[in-house]
């Protein structure tokens, strides 16, 4: 609304010039955002901003150049399909910042809508040029458990149930098949795409909690359909554990399947921190811009491209990786993984003890 005040209270003669400056000014400011978040290239943004207003490329070029104003009907599709803030624009120097979350934007019906969501991104990801991701993951990084499909299906029944509160799965148990298999192929393809991405993470002990702690709740409140899985899952947590350790020590995300040697894998830093406590944040820098998301209600997420807020995130990561243990220390990495080992070994030797009860009373 106070975009449409300011240009009412400009429409006049006396505030022409004016009006003229304010719109050239938040002209090149859309423009340059669209160009900043969305294109590698010039070429791939007049070819879709053709497309977006129907006009022919000359008339770009003239927007581009700040010939032809953009009408207030354009600003607006131009703002809304880009999600970019006009308030961004107007009030640049307030505390007041512009985040999307991604329930407003794809209401997650399916699991499949989930998937489809981060795959995407992913893929806008992959072609951004000097692409690196830094990660601060409050838990283990949701793209490591699609290493272990039961893992994997674990995590999305538990979102499906609580989370988007599906209705098939609410009286449901679960078990290896609940998740069908064109999804779990489908989160392959986004460990592909996450794999070929550098990043640098940061780590604490307390990764393996969340996890283990609702494989437990789910054995003391009947969720299993079958009990022994959960000693399964627990030993796939190892198993992943254990993947972490050689991908960390080799500064390589690779399948299981495959030596490093023999992977083509993003780059991967680990360190290793206990100092500061976050929820799971991805911050995303290149070439063309930055990008930040941020966990909301896990598994949504809040996402800016707010230049200061990319600045002041820049400064958190130096600052705490600065405070943080690289992990490619050897003795470092040891005393990290080995107690990482411990705490799953410490939930499964429980559930073990629980179960053999069970039966004893049975």
């Amino acid at each position: 609304m106070v975009f449409w005040n300011l240009i009412v209270y400009l429409g006049d003669e006396k505030s022409k010039t004016l009006n003229i400056m304010l719109n050239t000014d938040l002209q090149t400011y859309l423009f340059d955002e669209v160009k900043t978040r969305y294109f590698s290239t010039r070429s791939e943004m007049i070819e879709a901003l053709r497309k977006l207003f129907n006009v022919k490329n000359d008339a770009i070029y003239r927007r581009l150049r700040g010939e032809t104003l953009l009408t207030p009907e354009e600003i607006v599709l131009l703002a809304q399909t880009y999600k970019i803030s006009l308030d961004s624009f107007i009030f640049q120097r307030s505390d007041a910042l512009f985040f999307t979350f991604n329930p407003f934007i794809r209401t997650v019906k399916t699991i499949e809508d989930y998937l489809e969501g981060i795959h995407q991104d992913l893929l806008m990801l992959n072609r951004l040029p000097q692409v690196h991701i830094y990660n601060a993951w409050a838990e283990i990084p949701f793209f490591f458990y699609m290493f272990f499909p039961r893992l994997f299906s674990l995590k999305m029944y538990v979102f499906g149930r609580t989370i988007w509160q599906l209705e098939h799965l609410q009286k449901t148990k679960f078990d290896f098949d609940i998740i069908p298999l064109p999804m779990i192929q489908k989160s392959q393809e986004i460990l592909k795409l996450y794999r070929n991405l550098p990043t640098t993470e940061l780590w604490s002990l307390n990764l393996m909690g969340n996890t283990l702690n609702q494989i437990e709740y789910h054995v003391n409140s009947g969720g299993f359909k079958n009990l022994a899985d959960a000693l399964v899952l627990c030993q796939d947590m190892y198993d992943l554990v254990n993947h972490m350790e050689a991908m960390t020590a080799h500064n390589k995300k690779f399948p299981l399947d495959l030596k490093p040697e023999g992977s083509s894998g993003g780059g991967m830093v680990v360190y290793h921190n206990e100092m500061t406590y976050t929820s799971n944040t991805i911050y995303v820098t290149s070439s063309v811009g930055r990008t930040i998301y941020t966990t909301y209600g896990n598994p949504n997420f809040l996402k800016t491209s707010d230049e200061r807020m990319c600045d002041y995130t820049t400064d958190w990561f130096n600052s705490v990786m600065q405070k943080s243990q690289n992990l490619q220390s050897e003795r470092s990495r040891k005393y990290f993984f080995d107690n990482l080992r411990k705490r799953v070994d410490i939930v499964r030797n429980r559930i073990d003890r629980q179960l053999k009860e069970d039966d004893e009373v049975i």
